[in-house]
């Protein structure tokens, strides 16, 4: 079945009020203040003509707290902080969201996947590859409510190849009506794209034709998976997660609003979390500014420095933002104390594959954990470790065994 995914112009921010909650009780004043901005039956949301339906929330408990967020939304001013985004504000969202009772609109959809060289059967440097990358889909099996939200993993081969065979073999079993394994196939997905968008098109003779050649033009996977992510996001909707990211507890208080993920002051989003509408405010002034800079070749131009070009357009015009910037604590993690739970410990990324004690790997597992009542985060974002080596008691590991007990699966 083909699913038809039912989860620069200026942008909208919908649920980056929370940011500002977060970050603008924090004591430091001078934080980096950040307005924040399914397949098949999951198209929808759009009325008649095409048009976006008007923003609904997805639970009655996050439309109490917007009045309090978007009161403290300012536009940017700096881009620096003075401490850090780690203050208990951010914790107290993350709970208040836990407890709500989202009524999701359509069925909740989450994308990730890969992009592997032409011809390879891995990436250069990496190890212990299949392994790594079965981690997202696992944490998504024992976290999400899996009768209202599907994964589904893009890539640009078959679901045959022996990469992709050895990530989902030991799941498909007993979980493969929650997930869905699709070949990425551009050249259909920006004919789709190139359907329905409409606006400052003027200028191209061919949108499809400098759709295409925009992504051939790319030789850099990363860049290539930038353009993924948007086509994907624009046709069907839902949250792209990278695959280097652990779920934590379920996205549904998330699902269905228009929002990007803070990571550094630098650099307020890497591409690597996202979530929009189909054919949303937000997504559609992305796509402009992709055709506005037409083929660039600098690695992130259409990823990383395009969210931060729109996120400066918000400072400029807060009124009309489409999206808005989920404090670092959502993804990210937290290293201040107030920020967690005692019995928890999050480790610095560049440790998540490295061996610890037992009192350490307990509490790291803890942090993690989709059982927990008192979770202080809705993902763990570990960045890029793949070169690493899973060593035995590391969190990697110990994720592992926890997915494993969780969902009755055994690896060889």
């Amino acid at each position: 079945m083909d699913p038809t995914l039912g989860t620069r112009t200026l942008l909208c921010l919908s649920l980056a009020s929370l940011l500002h909650l977060a970050w603008a009780t924090c004591e430091a004043s001078n934080l980096l203040q950040l307005p924040l901005g399914t397949l098949g039956a999951l198209e929808g949301g759009r009325d008649s003509h095409g048009k976006a339906d008007a923003i609904s929330l997805s639970s009655p408990e996050f439309s109490v707290l917007l009045p309090k967020l978007d009161a403290k939304m300012e536009p940017l001013t700096v881009f620096r902080m003075k401490g850090d985004l780690d203050c208990p504000p951010c914790l107290q969202m993350v709970r208040a969201l836990r407890n709500t009772r989202p009524t999701l609109k359509h069925p909740g959809v989450i994308h990730t996947g890969i992009l592997l060289p032409e011809g390879a059967d891995n990436f250069d440097g990496w190890v212990e590859t299949a392994r790594k990358l079965r981690l997202l889909p696992m944490s998504f099996l024992a976290s999400q409510d899996l009768q209202n939200v599907k994964l589904y993993f893009w890539a640009n081969v078959e679901q045959t190849h022996p990469l992709i065979q050895e990530i989902f073999a030991p799941l498909l079993g007993q979980y493969g009506k929650y997930i869905e394994i699709k070949r990425f196939d551009a050249a259909a997905e920006i004919k789709k794209v190139c359907s329905h968008y409409k606006a400052n098109i003027q200028s191209f003779s061919n949108l499809t034709g400098e759709l295409v050649k925009i992504y051939e033009s790319q030789e850099l996977v990363d860049s290539q998976s930038d353009l993924m992510r948007l086509f994907l996001l624009y046709n069907y909707g839902g949250a792209w997660i990278d695959s280097d990211t652990l779920l934590v507890q379920s996205l549904s208080p998330l699902l269905e609003e228009d929002w990007v993920g803070y990571m550094r002051n630098f650099l307020p989003n890497n591409n690597a979390l996202s979530s929009s509408k189909p054919r949303s405010k937000f997504i559609t002034a992305w796509l402009g500014h992709i055709l506005q800079l037409g083929v660039n070749t600098t690695r992130y131009a259409y990823g990383p420095f395009s969210l931060d070009a729109m996120v400066r357009e918000i400072q400029r015009s807060v009124a009309n933002s489409t999206f808005r910037v989920l404090p670092g604590c959502f993804f990210e993690g937290v290293s201040n104390k107030g920020a967690r739970a005692a019995d928890e410990e999050i480790p610095k990324r560049t440790q998540f594959f490295n061996s610890t004690s037992l009192e350490l790997m307990i509490r790291r597992r803890n942090y993690i954990d989709p059982r927990s009542r008192n979770h202080s985060t809705f993902g763990y974002h570990w960045h890029n470790q793949w070169g690493k080596k899973v060593e035995d008691s590391s969190m990697a590991d110990a994720a592992e065994k926890l997915y494993c007990e969780l969902l009755n699966i055994k690896l060889k």
